[in-house]
């Protein structure tokens, strides 16, 4: 069977990245199940980065913080968010993993979702 470097009408599979916003007074000391998140950007990589999720959590961290010449960033910044931080959430592939100030950590627990607004943090629309 081909690969899609071999053969372009083949779909290299991909999944999905979304990035959630924690919307508490205290998201800068960490995320807690408590904790209110919106969902504000969801984008997709090559499935394979899914793998080893590590670099898809630094890559998503250098996007949403310093590459304003990436598209997806552009994209990102138009909606007016605030760049990704301490206490917010980044899920790969089904995998959600919390920014801590140094590094990740694996969910324990569930995320609770808002849908309201609040400034620096719009819901996705996608």
């Amino acid at each position: 069977m081909p690969t899609a470097l071999e053969d372009p009408s083949v779909a290299t599979p991909t999944t999905t990245v979304t990035i959630w916003h924690n919307t508490s007074d205290s998201a800068f000391l960490g995320w807690q199940p408590s904790d209110q998140m919106i969902k504000v950007f969801v984008y997709r990589i090559p499935a394979a980065q899914a793998l080893a999720p590590e670099h898809a959590l630094e890559e998503a961290f250098a996007i949403f913080n310093e590459g304003r010449h990436d598209r997806r960033a552009r994209a990102y910044w138009r909606a007016r968010n605030r760049s990704l931080s301490v206490g917010d959430i980044v899920v790969v592939a089904d995998m959600p993993f919390a920014c801590e100030p140094t590094g990740w950590s694996p969910l324990n627990g569930t995320i609770t979702a808002s849908s309201q607004e609040v400034r620096g943090s719009r819901p996705w629309r996608g």
